[in-house]
């Protein structure tokens, strides 16, 4: 079942699967400037009261494999099941937004905003870009 009928072991070599790996590196990179940037002055950061650095330390290590796998499992042909591990972790990269809910807007530095920012429009753009290539690969099936 997995993969919905299709073979997850036929790669797919179709021009568009390097612009998702491209999109999937992008998004790691903006994860990694928006955690390393949290986790040094986590003080200056909105945060819910139980949370703390190595949680959110931690949290990046449990995000970073959902985007690697994949891009992984897109290369074995497994789209579907591509496209859902890719939708889980776009929306735990949402969670960023989640600041917003401890601290007015107006409070939050702009290099904070900026780092929130650049994590969810590469994350919205991994999501539009995945559903289309998902959708453009099942044409071309």
């Amino acid at each position: 079942m997995i993969g919905s009928g299709q073979n997850c072991m036929t790669k797919l070599n179709h021009p568009s699967l390097k612009v998702l790996y491209v999109i999937i590196v992008i998004n790691i990179i903006t994860m990694i400037f928006h955690y390393t940037h949290n986790v040094i002055h986590f003080d200056h950061y909105p945060e819910p009261t139980w949370l703390n650095a190595r949680v959110v330390d931690l949290f990046w290590f449990i995000m970073t494999p959902f985007a690697l796998v994949a891009g992984w499992l897109y290369h074995k042909g497994c789209r579907y099941v591509g496209w859902i591990v890719l939708l889980l972790y776009v929306l735990m990269s949402l969670l960023v937004l989640g600041h917003y809910n401890y601290a007015p807007f107006l409070s939050i530095s702009f290099t904070i905003h900026l780092f929130i920012w650049l994590e969810v429009v590469a994350a919205v753009w991994l999501l539009a870009y995945s559903t289309w290539l998902t959708w453009y690969l099942k044409q071309l099936a």
